[in-house]
């Protein structure tokens, strides 16, 4: 069976009352979806903000400065662990350029050493070939003065200039005659 209900209400009180519902229900959805969005940014710049941060301090390290101090590690979220992280990277990173600088010095240091050793070497060198040079004159004026000797010559006394350590060899030899 089919019919029609009749209700004792006019059309245009229906329509308006339909209407009314329709627009607190739109400013309903509006304000809801505000609120959702402010909420949404909050939350998203609760979240972002200490990831800015967070790599603004990391992008300086990857600079090369040291300096920086690793902020948010006192956190106990995601946020915190990733700072700590960053923190022990930062301290290994310290702890490089410090033996890196200590390794510089050692360098520089034996190197150093080996100069000073090289100059003390040629010094070495240098006086055990003076004195080589200086035997070997002393040797040729003595060598002279014997042959001079054996050739019968007794008067015969060495005149030539010796290295100052050999001028007693000299004395002695012209004091022999």
């Amino acid at each position: 069976m089919l019919g029609i209900l009749y209700v004792g209400v006019k059309r245009s009180e229906f329509f308006d009352s339909i209407a009314t519902m329709l627009r607190n229900s739109i400013i309903a959805a509006v304000l809801i979806l505000a609120l959702s969005g402010a909420a949404s940014f909050v939350a998203m710049r609760r979240l972002m903000l200490p990831l800015g941060t967070l790599g603004n301090v990391m992008q300086k390290i990857a600079e090369g400065d040291l300096s920086q101090n690793v902020p948010m590690t006192e956190r106990t979220d995601e946020i915190g662990r990733m700072a700590t992280s960053v923190n022990g990277l930062l301290a290994a990173a310290r702890q490089k350029v410090t033996l890196e600088e200590e390794a510089r010095r050692n360098e520089e240091a034996a190197q150093a050493e080996r100069r000073r050793n090289d100059r003390e070497r040629q010094q070495a060198a240098e006086a055990l070939q003076s004195q080589s040079d200086d035997l070997a004159t002393v040797l040729h004026v003595l060598e002279h003065g014997l042959t001079e000797l054996s050739a019968g010559n007794l008067a015969y006394r060495i005149q030539d200039d010796v290295p100052p350590d050999y001028a007693r060899l000299v004395v002695d030899f012209n004091k022999a005659l």
